[in-house]
Parts: C-alpha cells; structure tokens; sequence
C-alpha cells in the first residue's frame, strides 16, 4: 500500500483508494515474483538497493544541512525536548517504526551460503542495526530540518523535501521510485523468510503439506505464492472496510505489526526456557544478558502491541476491534490445524 500510495501521489494523484488497492495487489505479485527469485540472483537487487538507501538516506540529511546553511530557518525546532518522544499523538507512528525495524533476523535463513554462519550472522546484524539507527536518525534530522510537521508525509515525506529544498521534480521523482524499489526488496526478503519458516512447519506436519512444496533450487515457492494470495485476500478484504486510502493504510498495518508480533512473543518464551534447558551448556552465540534481556525485549514487545489497539490521548481505534478478533481467530485457527494434524497421524 505504501508503495501503491507513492506511486499514485507521483503519476496519479487522483486515483482513488480502491484504485489504489488495485495497485497495490499488483505490486504484491512483484513482491512474490522477486522473493521466488534464486537467492543468487535476488541478493545482486538486494545489494544494489540497500546501498541506493544508504546513500539517499545520508542525502537527505546532507540536503538538510545544506538548507539551513544556506540561510534558511529550520522548518521545526531541534533541540534536546523537541527530539524526546512524547506520548501524544506521534504514538500513533510507532507501528510504523516497528514494522520497519522488525524483520533483521531474516538474513539467518539464507546465511547458509557464507562460508562462516556463526560468525557471519552476528556481523551481519550488529553492522546492521548500527548502520540502520544512524542514517535513520541522520535523515530524520534533514526532513525535520526542512519539512514541516504538520505537512509532512508518511507516505512520500522523504522525496517531498526535494521539492521544497531544491524545486527539483527530476530528484522527487528518482527519490519516489529508489524508495518503491527499496521497499519491494525489503517485503520481499521477508517473504522469502517467512515462506521458509513456513515450509519447514509444513514439512513437520504443523502446516497442510502443500505449503512444504520447493523450487530446483531449494526455495519455499508454494509458501511464498500462497502469501501473495492470502495478502491479495486481506487486501480485497479491507478495501471494502476503509473508507480513505489512510484509514486502509493504518488499518492493515495494525493487523500486519499485530500478526508479526504475536509470533515473537512466542518465540520469546520458546527462547526463555530453550536457555534454561537444552541451551545451557551452548559454547556458541549467545545474545547478550541472557534470560533478562529477554524479559526486558518481551516486555517491550507486548506494550508496543498494546499500543496498536489502545493509543493515549487518542483512545482506541477504529480498527482495533477487527484487529483483535482477526488476531485471535489466527490463533484458534492454528490450533486447530495442529490438532487436526496429530489426529490424522
């Protein structure tokens, strides 16, 4: 939808969002086609891409420098209480920020090809946590520099910039189709991902045995094409439910962070009590502060969840009561399924 909603602000700003909604299921099957992608193939985009982010990210910040040097007043005021997160309305961004945090585990499901997997994943995380808090706070910075607040958008706020920095509509547009690209590639590495945690369960027998279908080289293909055909569903679905494009924006993204915070949750606890038995005599990786780190990183977990249903000064919205009863039938639904399949075995 994001993408769907960038690209309409671009070339169609009068599309409505059900048109929107049309778009947006069609770059879900890119997404799926990319994904389906041989990981020596899809990693040269992945590459190309993530490095394109970096560089535009430090851009907009260098673009922000550059605006108020030049004379310009900051079009917000930077100082220590402005940058301090308050709990208004901007908890309503938090879903947001999670969403696009979550999901840096995903490279452990194709760290096989490296030649050192233990040593390669924890490089490869901790490099990519620090270098994604630092041109994220960089590039905040420029766009709080020259956007302001109450017109910025959360949907093409980075690209808007260049307009009022530079009146340059060959930058906005060049910016609008690095950040469509950037995050079909993000979606789609965590399709890859998900559809691989999915053929596994499914090869277990947790999941009908259709999911557990590979390609010659080894990819989940059945799981990823299903995902595409079950995000085409919940697309339809909500489209009928929303009545603005950001209402269907902020409405699937709830049920979206809602669905893929649960499973952490879970897999906290699997955790937990994996450290205090077979885990405990591991030599090898392990997170840091241990079993406290991980009360602590649950704790989180659960009140950021909390907040996609019940929003201080705001109250609860709109979609929570959909969200919530969604949620728990995932949940009922995937027990019954496993109970179904110990039946049958």
């Amino acid at each position: 939808l994001m993408v769907s909603d960038i690209m309409c602000t671009l070339l169609f700003p009068g599309v409505g969002y059900l048109g929107r909604t049309l778009i947006a299921i069609c770059f879900t099957w890119a997404n799926t086609l990319i994904a389906c992608l041989p990981m020596n193939e899809s990693k040269k985009i992945y590459n190309i891409v993530g490095l394109s982010n970096i560089i535009v990210y430090l851009f907009v910040f260098c673009t922000g420098l550059y605006f108020v040097l030049t004379g310009n007043s900051p079009a917000n005021p930077i100082n220590l209480q402005s940058l301090l997160p308050r709990m208004d309305n901007a908890v309503m961004f938090v879903p947001i920020a999670l969403f696009c945090a979550s999901g840096v585990e995903v490279c452990s499901m194709s760290i096989e090809d490296s030649e050192n997997p233990e040593r390669d994943l924890k490089r490869t995380l901790l490099t990519f946590s620090f270098i994604f808090i630092v041109i994220n706070c960089l590039a905040s910075l420029g766009i709080l520099m020259i956007s302001p607040l109450e017109k910025m958008s959360i949907m093409s706020g980075i690209a808007d910039i260049y307009i009022i920095a530079w009146n340059n509509k060959f930058l906005y547009v060049l910016i609008c189709i690095q950040v469509i690209a950037g995050i079909i590639c993000q979606c789609s590495a965590w399709t890859t991902a998900g559809g691989r945690s999915i053929a596994e369960s499914a090869k277990e027998g947790k999941f009908p045995a259709v999911f557990a279908g590979e390609s010659k080289a080894g990819l989940p293909k059945n799981a990823i094409i299903l995902n595409g055909v079950f995000g085409t569903a919940m697309l339809v679905m909500y489209a009928f439910m929303a009545n603005t494009a950001a209402d269907l924006f902020f409405a699937l993204m709830s049920c979206v962070v809602i669905a893929a915070t649960l499973p952490y949750v879970l897999v906290m606890i699997s955790y937990q009590k994996m450290r205090k038995g077979i885990l405990k005599d591991y030599q090898g990786y392990k997170a840091p502060f241990g079993v406290a780190m991980s009360w602590i990183l649950q704790i989180t977990q659960i009140f950021v969840t909390m907040l996609l249903i019940w929003i201080p000064g705001v109250g609860f919205t709109d979609s929570a009561g959909i969200t919530l009863i969604g949620s728990i039938a995932v949940l009922i639904l995937g027990e019954i399924m496993l109970l179904c399949t110990k039946k049958v075995k």
